[in-house]
């Protein structure tokens, strides 16, 4: 495991997430289903760790649910010149002035060197009966089961562990938390597949590329099923605070 210095030093890079922006309509319409979802449950106050860019932050206010977000990064910064409430620290340092409905971490359990005692304290900044929010990559996964050393989430030191369902059920339930709705998510479309196709099976080739192309095209459907099984790229999950 890398230490604190060496894991900080990868998020303080000035274009870390440079291109951030290419993704923004992908993001938008994302960060609103969820903050959707959080409306739903009541939620009008949430804290985002490692809130990026800010699409999510936004995407609360504009129902009406007061956010802000924790993040140390070039990007937390970027979030905060367009007006944005973002904490200029590090989840581990950071101390809240009250309890709120809402933590979300969207893909930020899987950077964190020690997330079970992370979770442990976040329990404590949530009110009894609020809602704990996040997405992760999924090592249950069929993705992750068929490429396994070659699951393009094995990133580190910027993502230091996978998480199987049972896994991370595990820590939720030891922090106080009970996920109550999980589903899964892999975001390929058909050039996404169409490239990876090529990066792990097929090569840059002419002939490559054209099969990469149909057999993508054929992919689609079987992983939107794949996705409404469970056993996509990622988790995404909501949890009760108990």
């Amino acid at each position: 495991m890398p230490d604190d210095d060496e894991i900080r030093a990868v998020y303080e890079q000035a274009d870390y997430h440079a291109d951030v922006e290419s993704s923004a309509v992908r993001m938008r319409a994302e960060a609103r289903a969820r903050a959707l979802v959080l409306r739903d449950r009541g939620c009008t106050s949430l804290l985002e760790i490692g809130c990026g860019a800010g699409y999510f932050l936004e995407a609360c206010a504009e129902l009406g649910i007061e956010a802000e977000g924790v993040d140390g990064g070039p990007t937390g910064a970027r979030a905060r010149q367009r007006g944005l409430k973002v904490h200029d620290t590090w989840v581990d340092e950071f101390k809240p002035e009250r309890a709120y409905d809402a933590i979300a971490l969207w893909e930020v359990i899987e950077h964190l060197p020690r997330p079970i005692s992370v979770m442990k304290r976040l329990r404590t900044f949530v009110k009894p009966g609020g809602t704990l929010a996040l997405s992760t990559p999924s090592w249950s996964g069929i993705p992750a089961r068929v490429l396994q050393h070659r699951f393009p989430m094995i990133t580190p030191p910027e993502h230091l562990t996978l998480f199987t369902r049972e896994g991370l059920k595990t820590i939720l339930m030891g922090a106080d938390f009970r996920p109550f709705r999980w589903t899964s998510f892999s975001g390929l479309d058909a050039e996404t597949l169409a490239r990876n196709f090529r990066r792990y099976f097929f090569g840059q080739s002419k002939a490559g590329s054209g099969a990469a192309r149909l057999l993508a095209t054929a992919t689609q459907l079987p992983m939107r099923v794949v996705d409404r099984a469970g056993m996509g790229t990622s988790f995404e999950l909501y949890a009760t605070a108990v």
